[in-house]
């Protein structure tokens, strides 16, 4: 049965960033849980990924990191499509109201 440590607890346990630990997991290496205000991990499997880690760095782990790295490049462009739609439909709106097209109550 698996045991699960929360992410605060496993940075001071292990000495590693939380940062760290929430990039690995999002990276897939060990199973991470939300059901709980802070995130929690498999400790098991965290353990073995640190001594896989301590034994070096793997073509596959910075294949992962980069793929993680794109996705997150294209979730940020998204927001930015997004907001500047929403700046565009904001400025037409101000600038229909100021052409007085919607100062007729009955509209």
């Amino acid at each position: 049965m698996s045991k699960w440590i929360n992410i605060n607890e496993a940075a001071v346990k292990y000495g590693y960033n939380k940062a760290i630990i929430q990039l690995w997991a999002e990276m897939k290496r060990f199973p991470i849980s939300y059901e709980e205000d802070t995130p929690a991990i498999d400790e098991k499997s965290f353990q073995e990924f640190i001594d896989k880690c301590k034994r070096g760095i793997t073509a596959e782990y910075i294949d992962t990191l980069e793929e993680l790295c794109i996705s997150k490049t294209r979730i940020c462009d998204i927001y930015v499509e997004i907001i500047g739609r929403h700046v565009k439909y904001k400025h037409t709106r101000k600038g229909v109201s100021k052409a007085g097209f919607h100062q007729n109550p009955q509209l």
